[in-house]
């Protein structure tokens, strides 16, 4: 069993028109900012590790529950990749 989490519900995504801006559905719940660097690329990357927040997290909570499986390391893999920025 899950434990409670209190974060937005629900599939986080990057903007369509704006990528750093993270999205709950409609909801705009946060905005990656690279404050000083002159590479926004880092803002980019930073928008794609908080969209992968809620999935790293189940994750997480699937291998402490139910150990080493093909399905907690799908969704380990899967939540690395959406991070990463390659899903």
């Amino acid at each position: 069993m899950q434990a409670q989490n209190n974060h937005t519900p629900g599939e986080w995504t990057k903007h369509p028109q704006n990528g750093r801006v993270i999205m709950c559905g409609e909801t705009k719940i946060a905005t990656a900012h690279t404050f000083g660097l002159a590479n926004q690329s880092e803002a980019w990357a930073n928008a794609n590790l908080f969209t992968a927040a809620p999935d790293m997290l189940v994750a997480l909570q699937e291998f402490i529950e139910c150990g080493n499986t093909t399905e907690t390391k799908t969704l380990a893999f899967a939540a690395i990749a959406k991070a990463k920025g390659t899903k």
